[in-house]
């Protein structure tokens, strides 16, 4: 799960009164059209916080519903939005949703490259569980050596090897 910092909302609106998760849901599968395609709008108008942001909040449904092409739309524009912005959050993030997309749709050598560019920066950026940091790298991870076992790509083993060392906890201090 990826935390939101969101801004407070522009003066005069409010957020859709909804009782309950049936009321949520049911909001969400009759805007789903229009939330995937503000996700381009707001990239396009240069808003690339909101077509982040949104893109974020919009996987986990898109993903569930099997909405393949959509979800790779708005991770896409992600993507585009966060390099543009120089978040490199971001963009693992967004390389890691795309990998997962194409996983989805059975791409596994697109699947293995975007997962390895999502690896590579949050290797990078530290983000690592033993840290303290978000569970995405694991997970990316564990979803490309996955996808290595399944092709017995010659990589494997290499990813194996990263993986146990970033799941192992580190010894502190000099000599142990």
């Amino acid at each position: 799960m990826i935390a939101l910092d969101l801004s407070a909302p522009s003066p005069g609106t409010a957020p859709a009164a909804l009782d309950d998760h049936e009321q949520a849901l049911a909001w969400y599968r009759a805007e789903q059209a229009v939330l995937t395609a503000t996700v381009a709008r707001a990239h396009a108008a240069g808003f690339d916080d909101h077509a982040w942001q949104l893109s974020a909040v919009l996987a986990p449904f898109l993903l569930r519903a099997g909405a393949w092409r959509e979800w790779e739309e708005v991770s896409r524009a992600a993507l585009a939005a966060a390099e543009r912005s120089g978040h490199r959050d971001r963009q693992a993030h967004a390389h890691r949703r795309l990998g997962q997309v194409h996983r989805s749709e059975d791409r596994q050598p697109e699947a293995h490259a975007q997962l390895r560019l999502a690896l590579d920066l949050f290797d990078a950026l530290g983000d690592r569980p033993r840290q303290g940091g978000t569970e995405a790298a694991r997970t990316a991870w564990q979803d490309a050596l996955t996808i290595l076992d399944d092709l017995q790509h010659r990589d494997a083993v290499a990813v194996r090897g990263r993986l146990d060392a970033l799941t192992k906890p580190r010894l502190e201090g000099p000599g142990r």
